[in-house]
Formats: C-alpha cells, structure tokens, sequence
C-alpha cells in the first residue's frame, strides 16, 4: 500500500512516459524533415530538366519544333528514322510504273482471251455448220 500512495513514483512514470513520447515525436519529425528534404531535392532536379529542355528548345529552329501530341506512336517513330525522302520517291516511282505495267497488261490479257474466245466460237460454229451440212441424218420432228 505504501508503494501505491508514493507521489514521486508516480510522478518518475509520468516523466518517463513524456520522454519516451517527446522521444517518439521527435524520431517522427525527423523522418518527416528528411523525406521533405528528398521532395525538394526530386523537385529541383525535375526542375533543372525541365530547364535543361526547355533551353534546347529555344535554341532550335521554329522548323525542327515538332509537336508530337497530335502523332500516333507509329508517326513520331517514323519521323524520329529520319527517312531517307530521295529513296522514299524512287520507291514510289517504282511502284507506279509498275501498277501501271500490271495495269495495261492485264488490259492485254483481256484482249487476247477475247481473240482467243471469238476464234473457238468461230471454230465451234465451224465444225457446227460443218456437221449439219454434211449430216445425212435429218432433223427430228
């Protein structure tokens, strides 16, 4: 019972318990002030990229700015190759006279199937005629 009604016990908890949550306060600031310091030093960094960026930008031609947020993936790939546009137009040339090749003679085919066609009917009517002139076999009615 003696232990119970001593004040400077109580009072040494009490001091105790304040320290160690004054202790865990501190701990949790500290953790608190180095993660700012880290937030800082990502915001200056991604501030001096951007500066970086924006400096290149300004010192190239209004010409070579491109804006890509209106481009596919597959345009801004392509534009990054840089093609070579002399190649490109003699692909294209190439292409053309050829279609046009495969234009005109499937043009002739058509003809020569037509000769072809006419000549066999003119063959077949032929042998036709032939055959109803020298049949000694008479219609049938």
């Amino acid at each position: 019972m003696t232990e119970n009604i001593n004040p400077n016990k109580k009072d040494t908890e009490v001091a105790d318990r304040q320290s160690e949550d004054m202790m865990r306060y501190y701990q949790k600031l500290m953790a608190e002030k180095e993660m700012w310091k880290k937030e800082v030093n990502d915001r200056k960094n991604k501030y001096h990229d951007l500066r970086q960026q924006y400096q290149i930008a300004a010192k190239a031609s209004s010409r070579s700015r491109i804006s890509y947020s209106a481009l596919s993936n597959e345009d801004i790939e392509f534009l990054k190759g840089k093609p070579n546009i002399s190649k490109l137009v003699d692909s294209q040339q190439k292409l053309h006279k050829s279609v046009l090749e495969t234009r005109a003679l499937y043009q002739r085919a058509n003809e020569l199937d037509n000769v072809i066609l006419a000549q066999s009917e003119s063959i077949v009517n032929r042998v036709t005629e032939y055959i109803l002139e020298n049949s000694t076999v008479g219609p049938v009615e």
